[in-house]
């Protein structure tokens, strides 16, 4: 999985002279060691992942939240579809109506 993910050295904002190199799960930012020792993410241990590993667990997220959206597991999707082929047929209908009528008056 990190061999698509490209190494992008980036300063951390907070502490410049360190390079971020973990990323923050409960707070969705990436940080440096310094970060992790002494800054607002010392007690964030279990929240924090490699940089590789935290593209993966996102990546998994995702891909679980879009499979549960296209299954239409949250019923929106289904719903939204059987709404519209109701709303469809009901201008199938309508426009049989409003043509026999049309044929009706063009006749006389």
């Amino acid at each position: 999985p990190t061999a698509a993910v490209k190494k992008v050295a980036a300063n951390c904002p907070a502490h410049p002279s360190f390079e971020q190199v973990s990323y923050c799960m409960k707070c969705k930012v990436l940080l440096c060691k310094q970060c992790l020792g002494d800054g607002d993410h010392h007690d964030h241990q279990d929240a924090v992942r490699t940089i590789p590993d935290a593209i993966s667990e996102l990546k998994q997220s995702l891909q679980t939240k879009l499979n549960s959206i296209i299954s239409g597991g949250d019923g929106v999707l289904q719903d939204a579809v059987k709404k519209s082929g109701a709303a469809l047929a009901g201008l199938r209908d309508e426009t049989e109506t409003v043509s026999a009528e049309i044929n009706v008056f063009a006749k006389r």
